[in-house]
């Protein structure tokens, strides 16, 4: 998860010639480069980012959270779903007891 703080100590750098680091850090990657190319545009869209960095921050967040939400839910399908067609990974073997493993056998998890 990125930081507000961080991102605005990353867009100081930009008085420091290094303009468009903040927006690397919070993944805009297209237009990290383009400000570090035009030292933020001249110096406007630096300004502006003053102002915009909280919702950057936010939104990375959100997409990162979705993520996390989306792989978390597809592998648990999968493993739901293998368990339920007789494959268990050697894992499972060591975490549920040996009656559990009978596939012939309906079982509650």
């Amino acid at each position: 998860m990125n930081n507000i703080n961080k991102s605005y100590l990353l867009w100081m750098l930009g008085f420091l010639g290094f303009s468009g680091v903040h927006r690397l850090y919070n993944r805009k990657v297209f237009t990290g480069v383009l400000w570090f190319v035009t030292f933020g545009l001249f110096g406007v869209g630096q300004f502006v980012d003053l102002f915009i960095i909280p919702r950057m921050v936010e939104e990375y967040n959100a997409r990162l959270m979705f993520k996390r939400m989306f792989n978390q839910s597809s592998n648990h399908r999968m493993l739901t779903e293998q368990v339920s067609e007789g494959f268990v990974p050697s894992r499972v073997h060591q975490l549920l007891p040996d009656e559990a493993m009978d596939v012939g056998k309906t079982h509650v998890l």
